[in-house]
Order: structure tokens, then sequence, then C-alpha cells
């Protein structure tokens, strides 16, 4: 959240949505690193991280 706010913080800011954000980003990173290893067998994941990042 200090490092890139806007990236990170939803607006208007409220706080104790920080840490649920944070959690979720951090198992969807989790779950594409192992889906990085057979991305074939996981292009539904790969893909819904792709359209739901894009602006």
């Amino acid at each position: 959240m200090v490092i890139w706010p806007s990236g990170w913080r939803w607006t208007p800011a409220q706080p104790e949505q920080e840490p649920m954000i944070m959690g979720m980003y951090i198992v969807l990173g989790l779950f594409l690193i192992r889906a990085a290893k057979d991305p074939m067998a996981n292009a539904s994941l790969i893909w819904f991280t792709i359209c739901s990042e894009a602006p």
C-alpha cells in the first residue's frame, strides 16, 4: 500500500479493507505461481487473472 498506493488501494480509501485486498492478492499470486508450472491445465485461472486485472 505504501510503495504503490494507486495499484493497491481502492477509492475512497478504507483502512479496514486493505488487509482483505492484500490477502486476496497474496493467495492469487501463490495460485498463479503453481499454475505457471502447467499453464495449459490452469488456463482458466490465468485468463481469469488477465481479464480481472485489466482496466
